[in-house]
């Protein structure tokens, strides 16, 4: 595969179209026969499928590439967004706005009830999960692919919002270029992708089999500073995800210079030693999570119960590689999927306000989140668990 990658793969990179592109990683259990390819001169990541594969399959929480879309995660980090839309989107005039992804319409709602509205396009793939908001006053709902609708109008909407989208765009080039030619001059945008976090504490596969894309902060940040887009704001990009509000500044998307899109030797030496500790990282931790497993097993051997806060992909972990399965002295705690989901892996969920129903004196608690710990410890900190756990800490009773 590595002689031939140009020819089987890919041949140009979607952001640059440089043929200096290398075969770098094999996403672990791909359903999609995935395989990521990285562009050496301006740092893109792509997912190429390699086997024939279902469209939109079943959601799941898997800890590995096979994970598939539950669509929620626009809702769950919607909370992240506020104070931003608040201050670049509202407007004493009317707007018109583009939701490239509209998803379950968490932004719609938002925008309705903070918004002086005179128009909303929102265009989304799923129709099934657009019931709640697809009779709205003012909305114009499109059902289809932002790619593949050909008669947007241009140089027209006022807002653009597009989160946790680009990384599953065809061509994530495409889909900016044309956000941007939606958009008016001085019109504003608010872009949210996942970020290649690179953590030391990494035990989840990022490179999952929905996303085609995966950006690198520096070269997404490099390939916009190219474009006719001026950054307003940007995050620290700490957290799991990146956050961008841009505004259109001129008409012409990119104007390909000498060096066009391309980054330095030591900043493309810096993301490839970035994904070889990752997968290090991986491997190492994904060691610890079976002896946390084994562990936990241990407490279950003496009677005791044990609780799991995050019923996500590190409790995929968890329970895959340790083999725990469905007991009665397991209870499986979540503050978000009871609301879409009865189970997870065979596990009945549990709203964390049920706690109080099955906890007792000798009970131990675990927390299979990273995201979510320091708020998951606060709130848990009500009740009187024996101990309380997370992913690193030492287990011993």
């Amino acid at each position: 595969m590595m002689l031939s990658i140009k020819n089987k793969l890919k041949s140009a990179c979607d952001f640059c179209s440089s043929s200096n592109i290398s075969h770098v990683y094999t996403p672990i259990r791909s359903k999609r026969g995935m395989e990521v390819v990285f562009c050496n001169d301006c740092g893109l990541f792509e997912s190429i499928s390699t086997t024939p594969y279902k469209s939109r399959p079943p959601g799941n929480l898997s800890c590995d590439a096979d994970r598939s879309s539950l669509k929620i995660t626009k809702g769950l980090t919607f909370v992240n967004y506020k104070a931003l839309l608040e201050e670049y989107f509202i407007s004493s005039d009317a707007v018109k706005i583009i939701d490239i992804g509209s998803n379950r319409g968490t932004f719609v709602e938002w925008a309705e009830s903070n918004l002086n509205i005179k128009e909303i396009t929102a265009i989304e793939t799923d129709v099934l999960i657009t019931e709640d908001y697809a009779k709205n006053n003012n909305l114009d709902l499109i059902i289809g692919r932002f790619e593949e609708i050909h008669d947007l109008k241009v140089n027209y909407y006022d807002r653009a919002y597009c989160v946790h989208t680009l990384e599953h765009a065809t061509s994530a080039f495409l889909m900016l270029n044309k956000i941007y030619d939606c958009l008016n001059l001085n019109g504003i945008f608010f872009l949210a992708v996942p970020n290649l976090n690179w953590s030391d504490d990494a035990l989840v596969e990022y490179f999952i089999d929905p996303h085609t894309f995966h950006f690198d902060s520096f070269a997404l940040e490099n390939f916009i500073k190219k474009t006719g887009f001026e950054i307003l704001h940007k995050n620290d990009h700490e957290h799991f995800e990146s956050i961008y509000v841009l505004k259109k500044t001129s008409n012409v998307f990119y104007k390909e210079t000498d060096e066009g899109l391309k980054l330095g030797k030591k900043a493309i030496e810096r993301i490839i030693n970035d994904l070889n500790k990752y997968k290090t990282y991986l491997t190492i931790n994904r060691k610890h999570v079976n002896k946390d497993a084994v562990e936990l097993k241990a407490i279950l051997a003496k009677k005791k119960k044990v609780i799991f806060w995050g019923a996500g992909c590190i409790f995929d972990a968890i329970r895959k590689f340790g083999n725990i399965t469905p007991r009665d002295d397991i209870f499986l705690v979540d503050k978000y999927l009871p609301a879409n989901l009865d189970q997870v892996s065979g596990f009945k969920l549990y709203y964390p306000d049920e706690i109080i129903n099955f906890i007792d004196d000798e009970s131990y608690l675990y927390i299979a989140s990273k995201d979510y710990k320091e708020e998951i410890v606060k709130e848990a900190s009500v009740y009187n668990f024996k101990r309380i756990f997370c992913f690193g800490d030492k287990i011993n009773v």
